[in-house]
């Protein structure tokens, strides 16, 4: 995978390539796709959810207790790399394991255990760094909807799915955990 990577990133190239004027992009493997297709959306979309990751580990690298939050953040961005990595380059590598899945079911488990039960619907808000994790929760989960599209025509590491899925409710565990830090 390494190589590949770094393979990729030698290449010295324009970073326009004015094929996607014609609404078609080129994977990294040269072949060309339509930009509307379910795999782009879908790169674009855990895109923007890494986006807002970075915007949220901004944030919580100013905010006092917060650290951890943010290393485990950048962890996640680290892993959303990956993702998009294997979606692109469609070599039917697995780069993300159930190893990262269960990463984040011990965080969930230990950000539950610190929380009182939820006794009400949680409205998103309440500060800066809950509000932006709770709009990554949601481009997340639109992720892992245009990911079920794709899984339907295409063969995809097995592993990819049940992550979104646990991104997403890891995500709001840690909305919950800033608003108790606040």
């Amino acid at each position: 995978m390494a190589a590949i990577l770094k393979a990729i990133i030698d290449i010295k190239m324009k970073i326009y390539s004015k094929t996607g004027d014609c609404g078609v992009t080129k994977l990294c493997d040269g072949k060309e796709i339509a930009k509307d297709s379910a795999q782009i959306k879908t790169c674009g979309m855990l895109d923007e959810l890494n986006s807002f990751l970075g915007l949220v580990g901004v944030y919580c690298q100013s905010q006092s207790g917060l650290q951890k939050l943010g290393q485990q953040l950048h962890r996640i961005q680290q892993e959303i790399v990956r993702i998009n990595s294997e979606l692109a380059l469609a070599s039917g590598a697995e780069i993300i394991t159930m190893h990262e899945v269960e990463i984040l079911e011990q965080e969930i488990d230990a950000m539950t255990n610190s929380l009182p039960p939820l006794t009400n619907f949680v409205v998103p808000g309440g500060n800066e760094v809950s509000a932006h994790l709770h709009i990554a929760r949601t481009v997340c989960r639109r992720a892992e909807t245009e990911l079920a599209t794709l899984a339907k025509t295409t063969t995809l590491n097995a592993a990819i799915m049940p992550y979104l899925n646990r991104l997403s409710d890891w995500l709001f565990m840690a909305a919950r955990i800033t608003m108790e830090k606040s």
